[in-house]
């Protein structure tokens, strides 16, 4: 089976650490990829894609989890606007 190549590794490593929420790998998969010479351009259009892939397979999720609630049509579990910590922060 063919190998890809360390340049492809980083990026794919890139669309991974958006879809798992994953902020340490992010940073060190854009570093990485920089040091392959990876363009700005080329990181920016898999971030895009891994974002639009993650709104994607989260609202499918959520589509699936209202079905098993039996929520009607004016319900929803569409998220606040933040998360408020205890002290009164927004955290998301």
């Amino acid at each position: 089976m063919p190998e890809l190549d360390a340049r492809t590794k980083e990026l794919v490593a890139i669309g991974v650490s958006v879809v798992i929420n994953c902020q340490p790998c992010l940073n060190h998969h854009i570093k990485k990829a920089q040091s392959l010479n990876v363009s700005n351009d080329e990181i920016i259009a898999v971030l895009k894609l891994a974002k639009g892939i993650d709104e994607l397979v989260s609202g499918k999720v959520m589509e699936y989890a209202e079905k098993l609630l039996n929520m009607k049509p004016t319900e929803s579990l569409k998220p606040n606007d933040a998360v408020v910590r205890e002290d009164g922060v927004a955290c998301c």
